[in-house]
Order: structure tokens, then C-alpha cells, then sequence
């Protein structure tokens, strides 16, 4: 029977990968009247201790309609969307940022944009207040995870198999939430860099 205080057997960690060291970047040609971009940024692992800096820095560069992203792309006419996904906790994995221009944009646009708001987060700390915001959002975020017997479950459920257990799960959280200025610009430093990124390119055929 598993409980909050359960333990599972880890997963192995999986193989690590070379170290990127030049931006990769590729155009495909898509059935699409618009221009689009994903942009995936080489994340640390879970265990790195720069990871909490990267969550909370993902939920300022893109995570909803208050972060710089939005405000920069979406608020100024040259994209429709943006939206991020995090890093996974298994093994390596990336943080990727998606786009869709808006017509009559193109996505060149948008990658000047998006270098500029990487190099306000390595050039600058960040101010207490959106600090704070940032830190409420990921807390709401976890709250509704624990709203409903389904996503307790499945919540459970996901702290068992990445984590190994709630408690370490909520260890995690709790290193999010102790997260400086300084933590932040240091990871922004190391990991938002144009090197460690690779771009798709979505345009119309």
C-alpha cells in the first residue's frame, strides 16, 4: 500500500549528453499560413542544484499572460501565442518555448525578441516583485494538483515515479519557493545562452 510517506525504487539515471556547445537551428516547410517557432533550451538535471533557478525563471520568461514573453510578443502584436513547457525530471531534457507569429510577422522577429529577453535575465536580477510573483503562481500551480481525488492520484502517482517519494517531491517544491535574485541570474548565466539552444522553424509552404 502507498502512502505519502512511500518510497519507490528511483528510475537509473539515463544516459548524459554531449555538451552543446553552437545553436542548432533548422526550417521546415508546413501547411501553415503563418510563421511559427519552437525553442528548446538544454535544461540541467533535477538533481542540479541550478534546477529550482530554471523552474522559476521558465514560469518569468513564459508562464502566462504576465511574463516577459507575453508582454514582449503577444501584447506588441507579433505573436498570437507563446507558451512553455518545462523540463522534464527524467534524464536530460529541454525547456522549450513555442510561438505563432502573427501575419505578416516573421519569426526572425520573434527570435530577436526572445535572445533579448535571455540576455535582460543573464544581464540583470530580478526585481523582488515579480520574484513573488513568479513564486505564487508555481505555488497556485501545485495547489490545484491537490484539489480532486483524480489529481491526488495522479499526483501521487508522478512523485512516486520521478521522485521516489511525496516527501522528496516536496523537497523540491520547497527549494523553488527559497529561490534569489542571484540564484536566478546565476542560472540564466550558465543555461540561457544562445549555445544551448535548438530552433525549429515553422513557415508556410
Amino acid at each position: 500500500k502507498l502512502g505519502l510517506g512511500s518510497k519507490i525504487a528511483p528510475r537509473k539515471p539515463a544516459p548524459q549528453e554531449a555538451t552543446q556547445k553552437v545553436a542548432r537551428r533548422k526550417v521546415l516547410r508546413l501547411d501553415t499560413p503563418v510563421q511559427s517557432a519552437l525553442i528548446g533550451i538544454r535544461a540541467p538535471r533535477k538533481d542540479d542544484s541550478n534546477r529550482p533557478a530554471i523552474e522559476v525563471l521558465a514560469q518569468i520568461l513564459a508562464g502566462g499572460k504576465s511574463s516577459r514573453l507575453h508582454r514582449a510578443l503577444v501584447e506588441t502584436g507579433v505573436s498570437s501565442n507563446v507558451a512553455i513547457e518545462p523540463p522534464s525530471y527524467i534524464g536530460d531534457s529541454l525547456l522549450i518555448v513555442g510561438t505563432t507569429l502573427q501575419q505578416g510577422h516573421l519569426v526572425e522577429e520573434a527570435e530577436r525578441i526572445f535572445s533579448h529577453e535571455l540576455a535582460q535575465l543573464r544581464d540583470h536580477p530580478i526585481k523582488t516583485e515579480e520574484l513573488e510573483a513568479a513564486r505564487h503562481h508555481l505555488e497556485f500551480a501545485r495547489h490545484m494538483q491537490w484539489m480532486t481525488h483524480e489529481s491526488i492520484a495522479e499526483s501521487i502517482g508522478q512523485a512516486l515515479s520521478l521522485f521516489g517519494s511525496v516527501s522528496d517531491q516536496q523537497k523540491f517544491f520547497g527549494r523553488l519557493m527559497e529561490v534569489s535574485p542571484a540564484d536566478l541570474q546565476r542560472a540564466a548565466q550558465r543555461f540561457l545562452v544562445s549555445s544551448n539552444t535548438t530552433t525549429l522553424i515553422g513557415v508556410p509552404k
